[in-house]
């Protein structure tokens, strides 16, 4: 099965999903370290369903198109199970940033002190969104939730994209200072 299909196959056992709702929570909750468009998670839900790690009920609705309601079987659950206990593959990093970094210094200074000044203002940006969502879980739980608590996971990511996002601003203020000197 595919990561997108563990990915979805998590996202049901916080509960039911539709497609639309699963799309929602790419594009929000999980976009820090996932991405899926509307068009992947539909055929991976059907593969799912084939493979009889979900099931689909039909919901009726008058105003409008019946919707689909995805759950995860005890089969999807057994998988995605397995799954998150098996070690991980060696994966290569992918990184345009520092792709870019690498020929850096083929454009003027002053273009590619921009640039990472930009790139800067960005990453603080999205530092400080984490820190927001961070102190409001911290405010809902009085504190760190607990790790039998489903959000303890979304505080775990949420911390992990902090850490990273501080450590990506401190790596371009020294490249900024670099480039200066």
């Amino acid at each position: 099965m595919s990561k997108l299909s563990f990915a979805i196959l998590g996202q049901l056992m916080r509960g039911s999903r539709t497609g639309y709702d699963l799309a929602q929570e790419f594009r929000d909750g999980l976009s820090q370290f996932w991405h899926a468009k509307h068009s992947q998670i539909y055929p991976e839900l059907q593969k799912l369903k084939d493979l009889g790690q979900v099931k689909v009920s039909e919901v009726r609705q008058s105003s409008r198109p019946d919707k689909k309601v995805y759950n995860i079987t005890p089969a999807g659950e057994c998988a995605l199970l397995e799954w998150i206990l098996s070690p991980l593959p060696d994966a290569p990093v992918r990184s345009e940033l520092h792709l870019r970094t690498h020929s850096i210094h083929l454009v003027p200074k002053d273009q590619a002190i921009a640039f990472y000044e930009n790139e800067l203002a960005r990453t603080e940006a999205e530092r400080e969104g984490f820190e927001m969502q961070l102190a409001r879980l911290e405010a809902a739980f009085s504190g760190i939730p607990s790790s039998e608590n489903e959000a303890f996971s979304t505080y775990a990511n949420l911390k992990f994209g902090m850490e990273n996002r501080r450590q990506v601003a401190e790596w371009s203020r020294w490249l900024i200072a670099s480039l200066h000197a």
